[in-house]
């Protein structure tokens, strides 16, 4: 009697942890719908969709460049058929930033790497070190969203600085790293910091930079635009002269290629076709 009884209560608790996490979390876009879409493509476009398309899918190994810390094998584990992640798929990051930087980037910051290679010791956050959670987003659209001049950003701010709701958007201006490309139209501020639109509170700029630090936070993986792995503190066995990228320029840049012309079922009747690459 009492084990039917745990039973039914393990049963009434399931279903009620189930609906309130489908009220919290918002609804995945089903990829039957197109959320897999490119923009209108040359054929030669094409063919560097479907090879972005294919590494952005591909399973990573130790021996391609994976680890030795990561959170993902590869980027669809996180974002399912370009989906945002979901909750077995929440990051970790900790450390944040005051006005001297994050203090936490010589022990494996800014992103705690839950799964690691074997013969290497598994990352923990570090004492007093504070810690946020979050969930990968959607990957289709964010083309659309580096495509927005800066004028449009900043009059969208202006327009609520009154709001009388209290909401009120400020664009995250920050250094930007010099491999990146400034985008067109760009109003940097004062100081030479420029308006970011992806990650963390958008602290990232471009999708170049965003690619970067997704194979070398995410999966552990250097390029030539981020060839140091930030984990070495780990193991001290582990080499700090920078080697060969583990990832070279072309898979690079055909999954940045191929993130850049996502679009989601809504956009995918639009006319406007700004986001599309040069051949």
């Amino acid at each position: 009697m009492k084990k039917r009884i745990l039973a039914i209560s393990a049963i009434v608790i399931a279903v009620a942890l189930l609906t309130n996490c489908s009220k919290m979390i918002p609804k995945m876009i089903d990829p039957n719908f197109g959320v897999c879409g490119p923009v209108a493509l040359s054929n030669a476009q094409s063919v560097l969709f479907a090879q972005g398309n294919d590494q952005f899918f591909a399973i990573r190994t130790g021996a391609s460049g994976l680890g030795p810390y990561f959170v993902a094998t590869g980027c669809g584990e996180c974002h399912s058929s370009d989906n945002r992640g979901q909750l077995f798929t929440i990051l970790t990051r900790f450390g944040q930033a005051d006005t001297t930087g994050n203090k936490y980037l010589a022990q494996g910051g800014p992103q705690l790497q839950n799964a690691n290679l074997p013969g290497f010791m598994p990352q923990q956050i570090p004492p007093r070190a504070t810690s946020s959670k979050f969930i990968a987003p959607i990957t289709a659209g964010v083309g659309f969203l580096e495509a927005v001049p800066d004028s449009e950003i900043l009059a969208l701010a202006a327009a609520n600085q009154n709001n009388p709701d209290g909401v009120r958007g400020h664009p995250n201006y920050d250094s930007i790293p010099s491999y990146v490309t400034i985008l067109p139209n760009a109003i940097p501020r004062g100081d030479g910091k420029y308006i970011c639109r992806f990650g963390r509170k958008a602290a990232t700029y471009n999708l170049v930079q965003q690619v970067a630090n997704a194979y070398n936070h995410d999966m552990g993986i250097t390029s030539s635009f981020m060839p140091r792995n930030p984990y070495n503190y780990l193991d001290q066995t582990m080499p700090s002269a920078l080697g060969m990228p583990e990832i070279d320029n072309t898979t690079f840049n055909s999954v940045v290629f191929y993130v850049t012309c996502l679009q989601t079922p809504n956009q995918r009747n639009a006319t406007d076709q700004t986001v599309m690459a040069g051949n």
